[in-house]
This record gives C-alpha cells, sequence and structure tokens, in this order.
C-alpha cells in the first residue's frame, strides 16, 4: 500500500513541480493566487452535487474551472441560481444548526458558490465536459477574486498549502466549499481528511468578527485504519531561549516528530501571529509563516513513510513579556510560544533559559542545570514524562515555602509593600492555606500528585492556568478572599494538576473532563475539605442561576443550558453567546458531577463512592489521555444500569427538565405529592429529594424515582407523627428549572 501511495504522490509532485517550478513558496501561491485570465467556463443547468451531509444544486447559471495541474482544475466558482442543503442525523449538531440557521438543516439559496479540490479528486468528474477557455468579464473576476480571499482573510488559513499537501500525500476527499448569498452571507462546508473531526460546516455573516463553528463531525464512512490523520506525532521538543527582558528573546525550538501515515511531503503548526522567523533547517527545506497569521508551515527534505522520524528545526525571535508599571514585565502567551499542532498532543521537552541575573524564574519541569555564564544564569529543565505544554514565570517574587504538604510548595508573589491592596499581597496568608489544604484534600483522595514538587506564581492577569506542576493563580486573589469565590478558585487551579495533568482530555470535546470536574472537585473541597456545607450549598446555587437562566456571565452573553450539550466541548464559546462555555464546560458540567455523586451516593453506607470512582478513573488513565466515554465506563460499574440513560440526559443532551412540585397535607397528616415533568426527552428519569418536616420537628428526606410526565406520590410519617411542611429539592441536589 506505501509503495502504491508513494508512487501517486511522486506523480503529482512532478505535476506540481513541472507547473510551478521547485520553489515552494511559488507553487503554494501559485495555487491560492491562480490566473484568472484564463478559465474553464461551462453552462450549467440543473446539476446536482451530492457530498457526504451535504448536496449542492446548480440551478442555472455559469461554472468557471481555475487551478488547473496538468489539465485537471483545482477551483470552480460558480454564478448563479443555486442551492445548499447540509444535514446531520446528530441531535446534537441539528440542534446547533437550528440555532445558526432556525432549521435542523442548513438550507440556503446562493448566488455564487467557490469550491476547492485536489487536481486527483473525483469532483471535476462531476461536472459538464466541454468547458471553454474564456477571459472572464471584470465582474466576474471582482467576485471571485473576493470570495477565494475568504480563507485567507477570514480563516487566517492558507488553502492552497492545505490543497497542495492534499494532492502530494494522496488525500482527494479534501473538499472546500463556500456558497455565497448577497454578497455577505457565507457558508462554509469543508472535508478535511488531516482532521479527526473531518466534516465541518462554517457561518460567516456581517453579524461575526470571525466564521463560526456550526456542525463538526466525523466522517462515519471514512477509513478508519488512520488513527492518527494529522499524520504525525511530536513526541519531543528540545528550546533554548535567549531571554531578552525588554526586547526581542531568541529562541530556537527542535521537534522531533514520529510519521504516523503511509506518505508525508509537508507539516502545518500554529504558532502566534506576530512571531518572526529568521530560520528553519533539520529535515525542513523551507517555510511560509505569512504576518499576522497563525499559521507555520513547511515543506520537508522528501517524502517521509510510517515509522520514519522527522528533525524540524527553527529559529524565531518575539516580544515575550509585556510591561506593568507595578509588576514590571508579565509572560504575553503562557502555553503558545512555540510551536504546536493538534488537541494537547503529549511530548517530552526539554528547555534551557538564559536570563538577566536578578530576576526570578519558574518553569515546568525538573529543574536540570542552574549555572552562571558571562554574567547571565543559564537554567535547564526536563519534563519527568509526556506532558500537553509547557510554560513559566519571569520578574521579581518573593516567596513563602509550604513544608506542610504531601510535596514540597512554594508559592511565588509580587514583592513590594505586602499589604498594599494596590501593589501587595494581602491575601497571601488566605492564598498559602488554601493551596496547601487543597492539594492535600485532592492528594488524600484522588491519588498520588504525578511531580515531585508544586509551584504556585502570582501573575498580572485575570484568570488562572494549570500547567503541569506549575500553577499560574491570577494577582487578584492574592489581593482579596471572597468566601466561595477565591477558595474554589485557587482549589480549581490545583486540581488541574490531576484532572487536565495527570489525566488530559482526549479531544475538545472532553474538555469539561478537566474544566468541569477541576471545578467540582475544588467545591468538594469547600464541602469535605473545608467543611462548610452552607458555601458548598450557594456554589450550586449560583451555578444553577447561571446554567437555567440567559444573561451576562463576566461580561460575555449566555443563554445557559439552550446553547448546546456538555459534548460539544470549546464549540460552545461561539460569538453567538460566547459566555456558555463557562455557563455549560464549568458550572452545568460540575452540577452534573454532583448529581452524579448524589445517585452513587444515596444510601448512608454509600458515602465516599464517587471520589473512590475518580481515584479509579485517575489510577486507569494516568499519564495519558482519557475521552468521555473512558469515564463513562470507569463510572459504570458504580452506577449500574442507569449509566447510560444519566449521561444520555444530563451530558448529550442540551434540555433541562421543567419541574412542577405540590404538596397536600391532608387532615390525618398524610401528604400527597405531585410531581410534573417536562420539556425533556422520553426516556428522562431521576431520583429527587423530598423533606418533609414533622409533628415533633424532626425532619425525613424521601428520594422518589421520577419521569417524564406526572408522578403522584403519598408519604405517611407513621408513629403518630404528621406533616407539617414539604419542601422539594432543597439542597439542589438536582438541576431543574
Amino acid at each position: 500500500m506505501s509503495q502504491i501511495v508513494s508512487v501517486i504522490a511522486i506523480v503529482f509532485l512532478l505535476s506540481v513541480s513541472s507547473l510551478f517550478g521547485t520553489d515552494f513558496k511559488t507553487a503554494i501561491d501559485s495555487l491560492n493566487n491562480y490566473s484568472l485570465d484564463s478559465l474553464g467556463e461551462i453552462e450549467v443547468n440543473n446539476l446536482e452535487l451530492e457530498f457526504r451531509n451535504v448536496t449542492v444544486n446548480l440551478y442555472q447559471g455559469k461554472l468557471y474551472l481555475g487551478g488547473h495541474i496538468n489539465e485537471h482544475p483545482t477551483a470552480a466558482f460558480f454564478l448563479g441560481e443555486g442551492r445548499f442543503i447540509f444535514k446531520s442525523n446528530d441531535p446534537a449538531e441539528k440542534q446547533q444548526i437550528e440555532r445558526f440557521y432556525r432549521s435542523d438543516s442548513a438550507d440556503v439559496e446562493f448566488d455564487q458558490l467557490y469550491m476547492v479540490f485536489p487536481a486527483n479528486s473525483k469532483v471535476s468528474n462531476l461536472f459538464p465536459e466541454g468547458a471553454e477557455r474564456v477571459d472572464p468579464s471584470y465582474r466576474v473576476k471582482t467576485l471571485l477574486k473576493k470570495i477565494r480571499s475568504i480563507p485567507d482573510s477570514k480563516f487566517k488559513y492558507n488553502l492552497g498549502f492545505h490543497l497542495n499537501r492534499a494532492i502530494l500525500e494522496n488525500r482527494p476527499d479534501f473538499l472546500w466549499v463556500d456558497v455565497l448569498k448577497d454578497a455577505y452571507q457565507h457558508t462554509i462546508y469543508f472535508y478535511d481528511p488531516y482532521a479527526r473531526e473531518q466534516i465541518t460546516l462554517y457561518k460567516y455573516t456581517s453579524n461575526f468578527k470571525e466564521p463560526q463553528i456550526v456542525s463538526s463531525t466525523m466522517d462515519s464512512l471514512a477509513d478508519g485504519s488512520n488513527d492518527y490523520p494529522i499524520g504525525y506525532d511530536n513526541f519531543r521538543y528540545y528550546i533554548n531561549v535567549d531571554i531578552s527582558t525588554y526586547a526581542k528573546s531568541e529562541i530556537s525550538c527542535d521537534i522531533y516528530c514520529r510519521i504516523e501515515t503511509d506518505s508525508l511531503k509537508q507539516l502545518s503548526y500554529i504558532i502566534p501571529p506576530d512571531y518572526k522567523i529568521d530560520t528553519v533547517y533539520g529535515d525542513v527545506i523551507d517555510f511560509i509563516k505569512d504576518k499576522d497569521r497563525p499559521e507555520l508551515l513547511f515543506d520537508l527534505s522528501r517524502f517521509y513513510y510510517r515509522g520514519d522520524t522527522v528533525e524540524v528545526s527553527m529559529k524565531y525571535r518575539s516580544n515575550l513579556f509585556r510591561h506593568y508599571m507595578q509588576h514590571g514585565i508579565v509572560q504575553s502567551d503562557l502555553t503558545h510560544w512555540y510551536p504546536s499542532v493538534g488537541y494537547r498532543k503529549l511530548s517530552d521537552y526539554n528547555l534551557r533559559f538564559t536570563i538577566d541575573r536578578g530576576f526570578h524564574f519558574i518553569c515546568v519541569g525538573e529543574k536540570v542545570k542552574d549555572t552562571i555564564v558571562g554574567g547571565r544564569q543559564i537554567l535547564e529543565y526536563k519534563t519527568p514524562g509526556p506532558v500537553a505544554y509547557v510554560s513559566f514565570n519571569y520578574g521579581k517574587f518573593d516567596s513563602v515555602a509550604i513544608d506542610n504538604a504531601p510535596v514540597p510548595i512554594t508559592i511565588e508573589y509580587y514583592d513590594g509593600i505586602k499589604k498594599s491592596p494596590v501593589f501587595g499581597s494581602p491575601a497571601l496568608d488566605k492564598v498559602t492555606e488554601d493551596v496547601s489544604r487543597a492539594f492535600t484534600f485532592f492528594y488524600d483522595n484522588f491519588g498520588p500528585y504525578p511531580y515531585d514538587d508544586l509551584d504556585v506564581a502570582a501573575m498580572a492577569v485575570g484568570f488562572g492556568q494549570g500547567s503541569p506542576g506549575l500553577v499560574h493563580l491570577s494577582e487578584i486573589t492574592f489581593q482579596r478572599s471572597l468566601k466561595g469565590f477565591d477558595d474554589k478558585f485557587r482549589a480549581h487551579e490545583i486540581a488541574h494538576q490531576w484532572w487536565g495533568h495527570l489525566v488530559n482530555p482526549d479531544s475538545y470535546r472532553d474538555i469539561w473532563l478537566s474544566e468541569g470536574l477541576s471545578e467540582y472537585s475544588a467545591a468538594l473541597y469547600v464541602l469535605l475539605g473545608r467543611h462548610d456545607e452552607k458555601t458548598f450549598r450557594e456554589i450550586l446555587k449560583d451555578w444553577k442561576n447561571k446554567v437555567i437562566q440567559s444573561g451576562m456571565i463576566n461580561d460575555k452573553k449566555s443563554v445557559g443550558y439552550k446553547a448546546g450539550p456538555i459534548s460539544l466541548g470549546s464549540r460552545l464559546g461561539s460569538e453567538l453567546s460566547p459566555g456558555d462555555f463557562e455557563a455549560i464546560i464549568y458550572d452545568k458540567a460540575a452540577y452534573v458531577l454532583h448529581m452524579l455523586r448524589f445517585e452513587l451516593e444515596l444510601e448512608e453506607s454509600s458515602h465516599g463512592r464517587f471520589i473512590k470512582m475518580l481515584a479509579d478513573y485517575a489510577a486507569r488513565y494516568a499519564g495519558g489521555k482519557a475521552s468521555t466515554e473512558d469515564f463513562i465506563s470507569v463510572v459504570s460499574p458504580y452506577l449500574g444500569d442507569r449509566t447510560g440513560q444519566f449521561f444520555a440526559q444530563w451530558l448529550y443532551d442540551w434540555r433541562l427538565p421543567k419541574i412542577k412540585s405540590q404538596s397536600k397535607i391532608n387532615s390525618e397528616g398524610s401528604s400527597e405529592i405531585d410531581i410534573d415533568v417536562h420539556e425533556v426527552g422520553d426516556n428522562f428519569a431521576t431520583p429527587y429529594p423530598v423533606r418533609f418536616i414533622l409533628s415533633d420537628g424532626s425532619k425525613n428526606t424521601v428520594v422518589y424515582n421520577i419521569q417524564k410526565g406526572e408522578n403522584h406520590f403519598i408519604y405517611e410519617a407513621g408513629n403518630g407523627l404528621k406533616v407539617k411542611a414539604v419542601n422539594f429539592n432543597q439542597d439542589h441536589d438536582i438541576l431543574e428549572r
């Protein structure tokens, strides 16, 4: 198979070379900006094109073919009347399509269409024969030039490079389709064989700053033998950073990749747009890094095959820091300051930093060298195993050591007047207490910490970031300590050492296993580590309010649960309502975990089963990645036959139950309970707690199993006692509207 693929790839490589020459940049530019002076023109009447999940009808108009390689087109532009219909069978995807298109399918009439496909694709065979070479009108050229600029100008995506790669590496299914209505409403269908989810639908209109993902799914008909669609695995980094405090730092980066596909000639990475690449070497012969574009694109010296190792090396420069009056230097980008690819790919890192003396430095990994050369400090670090990313902190700090935790912990905070609410850290003692107690609580309950020590560092931003063995905390939490907020915030970032680094989420859809699980672990710390049930219940209530209500979350619009199910992951942060990511991935996911704990621990004798289950999850997937399905497989032995239904209704379904509860106390002291459940799936069921206040002042909580529709129960206290009052779900154990 690999020999056949190689021959095909070489044929097309020669085709590209013969047409564009051997220069990598020229070849890519020629695919992006092919001549519009001579295009193939075809009159079209009622032509239907079918691709995965989509049907395109070209009713009447003219089709122009361009970007030819050896007489085979790689682009088509249609001007006329047409219709585009995209459908998905996935309920969650249908719900997202309805949010964007007000229908469960994207049904769009258009007046322009632009398609890009490999020269070895079957797409060109779908067009009528007999194209006549013409020099199109000025209007056609203007419209075509504008629509073909969309990938670069709006997506920051070098379509020509990825098209060229698909040709060279024999990925003929690669397909870009952009349909345009009224000059400003784009619907884009993208089939990317290099993506884990090959089929993606975007919408871009004047209402959006950037194109928005509407739907993204795997192709169920694709060849499942390719477990690593991107084609290469970055298994080791060597990064050397000569830090300039006030100017551009100089960085060299060597990446070692293991080839995981039959044939590979080109590589694609992401790096901050403003970084300046000076040179490339190793197995790379050329590169493209356009100004203000995040893509870093490489052409390799030859074709590489499954099992080969490739060295990708480069030198680049960047201003790594911002400067503030009160804190001096602050790192601009914590986790994307070096080239990366894919979602949280695990790699080994060897890091070397040269810094100015008088500054403090904290970094992910074990420090293996610390010397002074030429008046500058040289520090070397090595990660103890593969990690998702590395970060560091650089500046002038004071520090405090915690020696009563299971491992040594050091907290670095901004120096200055310690008690100053502006320049100091008046809440340092609270930070120290929460870091120590939360770490110990998680260590005792979830299992061993994966590193030898922990650094916790202040940074002048409004958020936190948990990195492997290094936690960045917002300076704000060093300046105040709001009960139920700052203690939870600190514990949340500490919890990422287990949920996010000991066990990494497998894909963007599994991000709740990092954020939601850390959020709920932080709340458990408040409940069980600080023994503060009142604050814990207030946290539950706050989560509920953010999930069920529409409004603003941290100055971002949110529609709450209506945004979609937890399983959509990071897609929930779309421009329609960007606050939904926090509402669903943090708050709803944490609430679902609470309901899971509630179900697992209904019996007095079963208390602690939830934490035991989490410890099993941590032990099974320690040092690797876990998907939602992996987590469910750990839950199943604990929850039993209820497992599938639980996750189907709370995690994969976006709907929340609307529950109307009422009680009637009879003259003899019994109580009749009516609980009506609506606006959920037909198979919805959940335990539901009802608390009865009895005539002797005692309380009795009964957990009823309720289903969709009407539920009627009768409660009798017995022993001559009467019911005086009834409270439904008083402790917010079940998420309801």
